[in-house]
């Protein structure tokens, strides 16, 4: 981490007002050579939950052929996580994390400021450009939402939104080989103005917040990609994988665990038929 960017990401946690955080060691007992290293959190049990839980790789789990990405673009970064997580899972890949809320903003340069290859950009995505108000999560930044609703507190603050196309031919994100997003319930408008970025990437990592947003989303990648891998642990609420059909290394591994098509039977004649794998795990 370069002495700059330590003094921005500090000056920035003081201007944000973040008096507190907790810290997450984050190490790796399996492999001698990786060099442990600290994570701020806000002080909230829920700020260090998901940070711990997305370390460990139990949310945004690594698809394990899509090897050597070139391009990631994280949506909805919040402090970081999930931008390390990618820096340190595919090194020579260029990462554009964007966060528009100021305090997780400012936890997000501090934390990225070891990763030399994530770019960090303080704006939202949505459909079209615009200012809106951000309605900031009454327990944690996890649930900042621009729609009101349940998990918002009285605290509110303006936000620069940037249409996601146009976002994206800026930063050269129009082709990127992974997509991670969480906005809660933004999801849809944003995915459905970067169509051509959406249809292209690899893997699409996203959270839903609806059961109307889920089954328009699933619509959406349905021509070119397939349920991969999620969890849904209350109704209206999900994260699911989704993985381009043609990213898989032969269509017979994408299918080895099908059985039936379209209410017919198919073959047993699979060679690696067994236990399978759920597709569905909270693992």
């Amino acid at each position: 981490m370069s002495d700059d960017k330590t003094l921005m990401a500090q000056r920035l946690l003081r201007e944000a007002g973040i008096e507190k955080t907790r810290v997450l060691h984050v190490g790796d007992s399996r492999n001698p050579a990786f060099e442990p290293f600290d994570f701020e959190t806000f002080d909230t049990e829920t700020s260090f939950r998901h940070a711990k839980e997305t370390f460990q790789g139990r949310i945004y789990p690594p698809v394990p052929f899509v090897k050597t990405p070139s391009r990631v673009l994280d949506i909805g970064a919040n402090i970081g996580a999930s931008a390390v997580t990618f820096s340190l899972r595919y090194p020579g890949a260029r990462i554009v994390a964007v966060e528009p809320a100021r305090q997780a903003f400012a936890l997000l340069r501090r934390n990225t400021a070891r990763c030399a290859n994530v770019e960090c950009h303080n704006v939202g995505l949505f459909s079209t450009t615009m200012k809106r108000q951000l309605f900031v999560g009454v327990t944690d930044s996890l649930t900042n939402s621009i729609l009101s609703n349940r998990h918002s507190g009285e605290r509110r603050e303006e936000i620069q939104l940037v249409a996601a196309d146009v976002f994206a031919a800026q930063t050269e994100m129009t082709r990127p080989d992974i997509i991670k997003i969480d906005t809660e319930g933004c999801e849809l408008p944003i995915l459905s103005s970067m169509s051509e970025s959406v249809r292209a990437a690899k893997v699409v990592y996203l959270e839903y917040h609806s059961e109307e947003d889920r089954i328009a989303l699933d619509e959406m990648l349905r021509p070119t990609h397939i349920l991969y891998a999620g969890s849904v642990p209350f109704p209206h609420r999900g994260e699911f994988v989704y993985v381009r059909n043609d990213a898989f290394p032969t269509p017979a591994e994408r299918d080895r665990w099908r059985i039936g098509a379209g209410g017919r039977s198919t073959p047993d004649n699979d060679p690696g038929a067994g236990a399978p794998r759920s597709a569905m795990s909270g693992d």
